[in-house]
This record gives structure tokens, sequence and C-alpha cells, in this order.
């Protein structure tokens, strides 16, 4: 059993271990894409996870997780496929799309990909 504070994490990778598989994969790929907004809401629903002890409260918390895990998943396909495009620019094997304005195609955060 897991405790960490007077908080414990049993029930929840108990009944629940794939959710929370996901849950730490995604706060993970979170991390990766400097979404800090997504970052702190994937902390949020870890301590969630901690306290909630049963009821409904865990399905629809694992309902949650499996959404934003999806769209966690998107956003890295988006990023990765706008990297990609980057090097096809800066090589010139395509017009320059992404390398137009002066920050010449890097950013802080690769949650906002077009």
């Amino acid at each position: 059993m897991f405790i960490y504070s007077g908080m414990t994490l049993n029930y929840f990778m108990e009944d629940y271990l794939y959710i929370f598989i996901l849950a730490v994969v995604t706060f993970v790929l979170s991390i990766l894409l400097r979404a800090l907004t997504v970052t702190a809401l994937q902390g949020a629903l870890l301590l969630a996870y901690s306290i909630t002890e049963g009821g409904i409260i865990p399905a629809v918390l694992a309902g949650l997780q499996i959404l934003i895990t999806i769209l966690t998943l998107y956003k890295i396909f988006k990023a990765i496929n706008m990297n990609y495009l980057l090097v096809l620019e800066k090589t010139h094997e395509i017009s320059p799309n992404l390398i137009t304005d002066e920050h010449r195609g890097s950013r802080f955060s690769f949650w906002n990909t077009k």
C-alpha cells in the first residue's frame, strides 16, 4: 500500500490500475510538451485519485482522465508533425510556412501547435 502523508492510492491503483498508468504517462507527456496548465490539471487529478475512496466519483475521474490522455496524445502527434514540417522547411524541401515569423519555428510550449 502506497501511503504519502495520510493519503492512500491503494484503492485507485487496485480498481483502476490502467487509468492510473494513463495518468502517470499523461503527466510525463504534458511535462514534455511544456503544457503548464495540463500538468497542473494532471497533478490535481492524481491528488483527487488519492483522496477518493469509492462511489461514482472515481468513475467520473477515470472518464476525465481518458479524455485528457486522448487530447494529450493528439497534441503529441501534432507536435511531432510540426517538428517534421519544420525540418522540411529549414532544409528547403517545402515552402516556408512555420518559419515566416521572427521566431523561426521555435516556441516555448508545443501544446499550441497548428
